[in-house]
């Protein structure tokens, strides 16, 4: 998964191999084929995707967000569980990593109650900021979907994040982005197997593999016409044939966000 190899160190230690050893055959296939990058994408300016931000742990990027109001973040809850609120902060308005924009201190998660860090279901953490954001040309809220609104395969999603460049190597010091599109629930399942692929995931990339998001990019954007459709969340490896990445499908998860946050 993207940010994951690390969160399943964690938990494996946390709790011992007997925990860890829980976990579905999948994921051992995916902690084999890391990479850590946005695959087979471009060098964008932060004003072109003003809602992405840098979920920050001890004031370094850690993984990616979406504002969805001045007040609020969404990102992945794989990315905030058994961190310290008090260790959590968003960079906003930069297209560097680890520099520039704004830094503000988060003051409250709120990671979905049904979340299953065995499974990835119900992927989905709200952050709630100490200071709200100024919007202007680089920091602004993504629109949210309609509950139950419709996505169709093949529509073409933008995914954007500030992943490493390498296995084990250094951030990249720049926004990137990728477009893939939109794949179906019934292929997608086909690839990963029908119990490993929820109603609360949504799938994309390319059959020939080649564009995808990767390592360090969870938590952050899936959008498509300027809708938040989806949150980077796993994946087997990166862009890989036949293996489309997986995300949060936002619109499943659409009256969480309006329960916590009245959005």
């Amino acid at each position: 998964m993207k940010h994951f190899i690390v969160f399943l160190i964690f938990i494996g230690s946390a709790f011992g191999s007997d925990y860890f050893y829980k976990f579905p055959s999948f994921i051992y296939s995916m902690m084999e084929s890391m990479k850590e990058e946005i695959v087979g994408g471009h060098k964008v300016d932060v004003k072109r995707h003003p809602y992405i931000v840098q979920v920050l742990f001890k004031n370094r990027q850690n993984c990616g967000g979406s504002i969805i109001s001045p007040n609020w973040v969404v990102t992945a809850a794989h990315c905030t569980e058994f961190y310290n609120v008090n260790d959590l902060a968003i960079r906003a308005g930069t297209s560097k990593t680890n520099s520039g924009g704004v830094v503000i201190k988060v003051a409250d998660v709120a990671i979905h109650p049904k979340f299953n860090y065995s499974t990835l279901d119900y992927d989905i953490s709200l952050l709630n900021l100490t200071t709200p954001l100024k919007f202007g040309s680089k920091i602004r809220a993504v629109n949210l979907p309609k509950a139950k609104q419709k996505i169709e395969p093949g529509a073409n999603a933008t995914v954007a994040g500030y992943g490493l460049l390498s296995q084990g190597g250094v951030y990249s010091d720049h926004l990137q982005a990728v477009t893939v599109p939109i794949v179906s629930m019934e292929s997608c399942r086909k690839s990963y197997g029908t119990g490993n692929i929820t109603d609360r995931m949504l799938c994309a990339g390319l059959p020939e593999g080649g564009k995808d998001s990767c390592q360090a990019d969870s938590g952050g954007p899936l959008v498509i016409n300027n809708q938040l459709h989806g949150i980077v969340s796993w994946g087997n490896g990166c862009a890989k044939p036949n293996l489309p990445g997986v995300y949060a499908n936002v619109v499943e998860l659409r009256d969480y966000i309006k329960e916590v946050t009245g959005l």
